[in-house]
């Protein structure tokens, strides 16, 4: 390509960056509009050498749609993050937190699995998973609707209708986790009382 496309190629891609800007703009709008986050809630009073104990009300203020809503195979994360900060200026304890890779730490994320990150055990995640099913025992959550046979290498099931019908491959279901419109869950933690040492914390 001569220098003169190359010039053309970049005004382009600048357009549609400063378009996407735009759009993630109104995004950002429209799910502040639908939701919001009340707390935090003590299940009692702090108090020394006992767990710290609360939670967050999460509601879809939304009369239309689930929180997060969209596609069948394309629904938005939308997770909470909280942070304990002491009065140092420190981080003391964390959840939903995210990996080297940008990842939520569940257990889908590679530094969790190869035990570089600890598992966030309390996250609070909203978005929808795929269930996947395997050739025995339970089906299991899955970010990729992709089936696995006995050797772990995915493979897709022929189906008898057409997948973009669907949205995705025959035999895998979707565990929905969205909060319906008006509704609300509840966000629970738990900090240890060995994390609290310090007076104002």
């Amino acid at each position: 390509y001569s220098s003169d496309e190359r010039r053309d190629a970049r005004k382009v891609i600048d357009a549609n960056l400063a378009l996407l800007a735009v759009k993630r703009e109104s995004s950002v709008a429209v799910m502040e509009a639908g939701s919001q986050v009340d707390g935090p809630y003590f299940k009692h009073k702090p108090k020394v050498a006992k767990d710290l104990q609360f939670h967050f009300a999460v509601k879809n203020i939304s009369e239309g749609h689930n929180m997060p809503s969209g596609s069948l195979g394309a629904q938005p994360q939308l997770w909470l993050n909280v942070v304990l900060i002491n009065p140092s200026g420190c981080r003391i304890w964390e959840s939903g937190y995210l990996d080297s890779n940008g990842d939520l730490c569940n257990h889908h994320s590679i530094d969790v699995t190869q035990g570089r990150v600890p598992a966030d055990l309390q996250l609070f995640n909203l978005q929808t998973q795929f269930l996947i099913t395997g050739v025995k025992g339970t089906d299991r959550e899955m970010y990729l609707p992709i089936n696995v046979d006995i050797d772990q290498l995915p493979f897709l099931r022929p189906g008898a209708q057409p997948i973009t019908v669907l949205n995705h491959p025959p035999f895998i279901r979707m565990e929905a986790h969205s909060i319906p419109p008006l509704g609300q869950k509840i966000a629970r933690y738990r900090v240890p009382a060995e994390l609290l040492t310090e007076p104002g914390s």
